[in-house]
């Protein structure tokens, strides 16, 4: 079988990573872009936090959820929303931000979990 050669299964890899980080912001947006928040909620959503970093912040999220699957160590993707709620724990007292921020996590780490899957069966 072809994926019994080593480099053909790193390339399988590193294109799952290449398609969690850069497809999954996109994905994030559209769905996001559902939510029906007022111009001054999006105004304030933006204003407590650092231009980009949400991006910055997703790709990374994803990436390592992504790993935490190719180790087969999916439990460990709890520590993404376990870090990311005490940093902003201020901020979800406001339900707006509450549910912006869930939806965007939820719907990212989802996909990435999702590739993971799909990765871990071809390369098995």
């Amino acid at each position: 079988m072809l994926l019994k050669f080593p480099l053909l299964r790193l390339l399988i890899y590193l294109i799952g990573y290449l398609i969690v980080i850069f497809a999954g912001s996109p994905l994030v947006l559209a769905v996001l872009s559902k939510l029906k928040l007022t111009e001054s909620q999006k105004a304030q959503i933006l204003d407590k936090s650092a231009k980009g970093a949400g991006k910055i912040i997703g790709m990374l999220e994803r990436a390592l959820t992504l790993t935490f699957m190719y180790l087969n160590e999916p439990a460990a993707i709890a520590m993404i929303f376990v870090a990311k709620s005490i940093i902003r724990f201020e901020h979800s007292k406001e339900r707006y931000f509450a549910e912006y921020y869930l939806t965007g996590t939820l719907c990212s780490i989802t996909f990435a979990v999702i590739v993971g899957m799909i990765i871990n069966y071809i390369t098995a």
